[in-house]
């Protein structure tokens, strides 16, 4: 059992703790030369963003499969869809292709351009 002035001695260094961080902390708000924002120094604007596709690259016209290969992965390899594929090659059933198959690759979906977007703070 703890006598009355342990119990004392702990309460005032629990005090003391407190007291310690409190005063840390009240030094962060104030402006003493740091860059660090506060609530009332308003943001720096925020510098432009560009995004840039690569270059397109030359599509060949035409294609043979290899083992493995499905329309689907054909299709995603040279930016075009499964649906034109499918018309360019006069395919009955898309899920019946086999490697050594020379598919005849219809132009690709041309890839959005690019544009430059600007943001603001708030």
């Amino acid at each position: 059992m703890r006598s009355e002035s342990e119990r004392r001695m702990r309460r005032l260094g629990a005090v003391a703790a407190v007291a310690t961080a409190v005063i840390g902390l009240a030094g962060c708000g104030s402006d003493s030369g740091s860059s660090t924002p506060t609530r009332g120094t308003p943001l720096p604007p925020l510098p432009s963003v560009t995004t840039t596709l690569p270059p397109t690259t030359t599509v060949p016209k035409s294609y043979v499969l290899v083992k493995g290969d499905s329309l689907f992965s054909v299709a995603k390899r040279f930016h075009v869809t499964v649906a034109a594929l499918v018309a360019a090659n006069h395919i009955k059933d898309p899920n019946k292709v086999e490697a050594g198959q020379r598919l005849v690759l219809p132009r690709p979906v041309p890839a959005p351009k690019a544009t430059t977007t600007t943001l603001s703070p708030g």
